[in-house]
């Protein structure tokens, strides 16, 4: 409509902001982790030994050693490699599950806040650096949103939020609620080495993306990128290993008890959209994996109900 070259784009400016915010959010996370690490995996260790799992004693865990391979562990249709995860695993009642809304609602206040956020991208500023931002109503809406009015926006936000937090609540309560009898071990480290392999690209990216706008890394060492110790860094691959672990678990289990399939077709449409040349970069297993766990999560979202 009223699009030109400079709202379809992000400028500099916009772009140096963006990648300021994601360093600071990836920061923040892996210091957050740092201080309830130990907490949640001696939780999980207690709760492995009080289940009469075989798990490694962490006292002087070996330090993680780097996967890059992601479909190593699995076969070609996604499923781990020499784990019979039916006989291992336990779910929750995944056909009836009632979501309370209060737990995935978008409110009033979180629309404002982000319309405040949008706003600054439209901000202008005079000779004097006096800057003047543009008011919120159905023409602004109109020329740069493609909708209507401001009440259609705020209702299309707010679907679309409570939308991403149903998906994100039932993710949790599938990781919370799977039980594994036996720890697969091989594919355990694999999934460990995976998110350090993760991490440590994560690290580059930052890196060179500041060294590409400000000329200076934003991280001295990996262990500044981590904020965590050698130590802790450890027990969080540990625990977010056994997060993935319980996540594919529970998933395989799910898909295999619906008798769900994946036609070729759904395979390859799929691939082509999570990402560039998928296969030869991911392996077909590691894709398959995603490709099932979507399937999973789309029939436990069609099965939740929404208490008001």
């Amino acid at each position: 409509m009223g699009n030109n070259t400079e709202t379809q784009q992000m400028s500099k400016g916009q772009e140096r902001r963006l990648a300021k915010k994601k360093a600071a959010a990836a920061q923040k996370r892996q210091k957050k982790a740092s201080k309830a690490i130990f907490i949640v995996a001696a939780a999980v260790i207690v709760c492995a030994i009080a289940a009469g799992i075989t798990i490694f004693a962490v006292k002087k865990a070996k330090e993680t050693k780097v996967v890059s391979d992601f479909s190593q562990g699995l076969t070609d249709d996604g499923k781990i490699a020499g784990v019979d995860v039916k006989s291992l695993t336990t779910v929750f009642d995944y056909k009836n599950i009632t979501v309370k809304y209060s737990d995935i609602a978008y409110s009033d206040d979180d629309i404002q806040k982000d319309i405040e956020t949008l706003l600054k991208d439209y901000e202008t500023e005079d000779e004097n650096g006096n800057k003047t931002t543009p008011e919120f109503n159905d023409e602004f809406v109109k020329e740069y949103l493609d909708m209507e009015t401001v009440e259609e926006y705020k209702e299309s936000v707010r679907a679309k939020n409570e939308e991403t937090n149903l998906h994100e609540y039932l993710e949790k309560l599938l990781v919370s609620e799977t039980k594994i009898s036996q720890i697969p071990q091989s594919y355990f480290k694999t999934l460990k080495g995976l998110r350090k392999y993760v991490d440590q690209n994560q690290f580059e990216y930052y890196n060179n993306m500041f060294m590409q706008y400000y000329g200076q890394r934003m991280y001295k060492s990996f262990k500044d990128f981590t904020g965590m110790t050698d130590a802790e860094y450890e027990e969080y691959l540990t625990t977010s290993a056994m997060n993935d672990l319980k996540g594919d678990m529970g998933a395989q289990y799910i898909f295999e008890t619906e008798g769900m399939i994946i036609p070729g077709h759904e395979y390859v449409e799929y691939a082509e959209d999570f990402a560039s040349d998928a296969e030869s970069q991911y392996g077909k297993g590691y894709i398959m994996k995603n490709l099932i766990h979507e399937k999973v999560m789309e029939f436990i979202q069609s099965n939740a109900k929404i208490e008001k």
